[in-house]
Parts: C-alpha cells; sequence; structure tokens
C-alpha cells in the first residue's frame, strides 16, 4: 500500500489522532481528505469487501 492508503492505515493501527501523523505522508490534513474522499466513494469497503472474499491461506 502506498501514499495516503499507508497512512490512513497508520491512524487506527497506531490509535493515533490525524495530526499526530508522521510527516513523511504529508500534511496530515491532506491525508485526511483523502481518505474522506476514499470513502465516500466506497473504495474502502470494495477493498474490505474483495478481502472477505478472499480464501483463507493455508
Amino acid at each position: 500500500m502506498t501514499g495516503g492508503g499507508e497512512a490512513a492505515c497508520w491512524v487506527p493501527r497506531t490509535g493515533s489522532p490525524w495530526r499526530d501523523l508522521p510527516s513523511r505522508h504529508g500534511p496530515s490534513t491532506t491525508v485526511d481528505k483523502r481518505d474522506d474522499g476514499r470513502a465516500e466513494r466506497g473504495v474502502w469497503l470494495a477493498i474490505f469487501e474483495a478481502l472477505a472474499r478472499r480464501e483463507p491461506a493455508a
């Protein structure tokens, strides 16, 4: 995962607020807005649904 997707995963993984996002991800407000846009367009839902359809690893 690259760009904002990695940043969006960092927040729930660490439990930190957007404002504590490491600077390598860019301004937290920009990353937050991109994440909101992905949610509004259904990108996250599509990813989670695709992952749910995958066969478990052996």
